[in-house]
């Protein structure tokens, strides 16, 4: 049964408007007016007043040209310059990895798509952690790493290739679309039920890599390396003063936005779509971040959309970290297993949270607090008004402290 919730004194119309794009300037200091907790004024990036295009760097975008050095030389020329606006036109361009520095702002002008190339090897690896086992995850087609003042700003659309890296599961799919699918190259799991886009020469890695995964014993366990090394679309790790506002972010092999670690950083006006059926396909993912602010934002996604997170399990607990000091507000949700989600993965806790006159619209629930009984933090200080909720697939309000991995509407059948 879909439900339909209203919650709050005011009650804003489905059919407004929502900002398609954002206003440079804006004074972001009025959302923080009147919360329940005192919040100091969020930094934006210092970024210094000089531009350069990527053209000038070897850069085309013709949809054929690999566009990866040029954005590299392009961003270490202003790196070396103290920092600046890297412009990127109009047109279709196809790259490798983006890594940002400090100083440097990313824009994307109207009708500018960025294209990440689905080729496994062209993205290093890099240190990460799961329950499972300790191993390199593959590098994000948009990252930076302890920098400061950096931004990604404009009209334009980063598009992760996500269909490449993402496995499909059975019966996400009519029976059609699932035959269309085995035609492509890529393997099936012993149980026929998923499939995974691996490559042979992917395949032999896994297959080689195989023995770092120690919980599973079937003959296909190598097949879940690919799963767990595909990359979210933008990951930022120990980054201060961070601006993400007005472009898209879709189509994403894992999480689409994954800040961790991230102090001040604002987001306003931005667009996050993935496929309704895209495994792990969450919007944004806050890890373990202080001070936050999301505004005016639109999430359209195949998991939880805007989701709170601050590590998991004996990991998470040992580094401590909550994610704190967060408003959310004026933002909508089209689709997801959640509209605003606390958890499963937040072991280091969980304070200070506001979230208001938001829409959340066919979501499987609207408001998600999950956990299990290894991964539990302490939660505290959640403040939510004025939220619109509408056709919602399972429970408007749900407190699961025994997630299992499976979205509301899974767990109902």
């Amino acid at each position: 049964m879909k439900h339909t919730l209203l919650l709050g004194i005011y009650i804003w119309a489905l059919l407004g408007t929502v900002r398609a794009l954002p206003v440079t300037g804006t004074d972001y200091d009025r959302f923080l007016k009147g919360l329940p907790f005192e919040m100091p004024a969020i930094p934006l990036p210092d970024i210094p007043d000089r531009q350069v295009r990527l053209e000038t760097f070897g850069g085309r975008p013709d949809g054929n040209h690999i566009n990866t050095k040029a954005f590299a030389r392009a961003i270490d020329h202003l790196s070396e310059a103290g920092g600046g606006r890297l412009v990127v036109k109009a047109g279709v361009w196809l790259t490798g990895p983006i890594l940002l520095k400090d100083r440097i702002e990313l824009h994307l002008e109207k009708n500018a798509l960025v294209i990440f190339i689905p080729d496994f090897w062209a993205y290093p690896k890099r240190e990460t952690f799961f329950e499972e086992a300790s191993f390199k995850q593959l590098q994000s087609p948009i990252s930076a790493y302890r920098a400061s003042d950096i931004a990604i700003t404009g009209e334009g659309v980063f598009d992760g290739n996500g269909h490449h890296w993402r496995p499909f599961r059975k019966n996400k799919f009519t029976t059609d679309e699932w035959q269309r699918l085995l035609r492509r190259e890529g393997v099936l799991n012993d149980a026929a039920t998923i499939w995974y886009p691996m490559t042979p020469d992917v395949q032999e890695y896994a297959r080689r890599e195989e023995n770092i995964i120690r919980k599973y014993n079937t003959p296909d366990e190598w097949v879940r390396l690919k799963d767990y090394v595909r990359p979210e679309l933008l990951h930022f790790y120990g980054c201060e003063r961070v601006l993400l506002q007005g472009v898209t972010f879709q189509n994403s092999p894992f999480w689409n936005l994954h800040p961790e670690l991230c102090n001040d950083l604002v987001i306003d006006g931005i667009r996050v779509r993935n496929p309704w059926n895209s495994q792990n396909g969450d919007g944004l993912d806050l890890e373990s971040c202080n001070r936050v602010l999301v505004v005016g934002s639109t999430f359209d996604v195949g998991d939880d959309a805007i989701c709170i997170k601050s590590g998991r399990d004996e990991a998470g607990r040992l580094r401590g970290v909550p994610t704190s000091y967060v408003v959310v507000e004026d933002c909508t949700v089209f689709h997801g297993h959640g509209g605003f989600v606390v958890g499963s993965e937040m072991s280091g806790g969980v304070h200070h949270i506001h979230v208001a006159n938001c829409r959340f619209l066919n979501t499987d629930t609207g408001l998600r607090f999950k956990s299990n009984r290894q991964r539990g933090g302490h939660v505290h200080d959640i403040h939510i008004r004025d939220i619109v909720m509408a056709d919602i697939g399972a429970e408007p309000i749900l407190f699961d402290m025994y997630y299992q991995g499976h979205s509301a509407v899974e767990a109902m059948e």
